[in-house]
């Protein structure tokens, strides 16, 4: 497994949108769009339109088959699995707490550190 930011996905012809970050297998250089269907992680780190990363794009990333959806959202930091056509939450952390994964990879994240709170 390989981590890209910012590439381009296909989720559908005609959507292709551009997540923060994804996890995928080995992806050619000069790849130009990766297939939803390759991906095991996508992720989203909230902005201006959150609601859009936590609505629209969560219902898109889940309709595509994506199997875990990563919410980089100040408070919390939330790990969503694929549980037949939407997401349910598998974990989540907030500012001083750390997030646990082990599917689809083994990580720790540290929530301030992501934040840049220097905790």
């Amino acid at each position: 497994m390989n981590v890209y930011p910012a590439v381009n996905v296909r989720l559908r012809p005609g959507r292709v949108p551009i997540p923060d970050l994804v996890i995928t297998q080995t992806v050619p250089p000069d790849t130009l769009v990766v297939e939803a269907r390759l991906l095991r992680l996508i992720c989203e780190i909230t902005s201006t339109n959150a609601a859009t990363d936590r609505g629209l794009k969560m219902h898109y990333y889940a309709v595509a088959g994506i199997p875990w959806y990563l919410l980089v959202d100040p408070d919390p930091l939330t790990l969503y699995r694929l549980d037949g056509d939407k997401y349910v939450e598998e974990a989540s952390a907030g500012p001083g707490e750390q997030l646990r994964l082990t599917a689809p990879v083994a990580a720790t994240l540290n929530v301030d550190q992501l934040m840049g709170l220097g905790r």
